[in-house]
């Protein structure tokens, strides 16, 4: 799935396994306890991208969202 929300549900209720980086998942509450396993240091960094169509209305919170997140990565 691509909803971190309903993977990590999914493995809360017994589904299977998730691989998810520590920050999103510190903001999680799954319904049902979790086992988590660290597999050390990221060897690669994460990408992370902010995509929306080109010429489209974007609100005062995106835009702001947006800036944050250039002066963050």
């Amino acid at each position: 799935t691509s909803n971190i929300s309903a993977a990590v549900e999914l493995v809360a209720d017994g589904y299977g396994a998730y691989f998810i980086t520590a920050s999103h998942l510190k903001h999680l509450r799954p319904s049902k306890k979790i086992a988590c396993f660290s597999i050390g240091e990221m060897a690669y960094p994460i990408d992370f991208v902010v995509a929306y169509r080109k010429g489209s209305y974007l609100s005062y919170y995106e835009k702001e969202y947006i800036n944050i997140v250039k002066k963050f990565f």
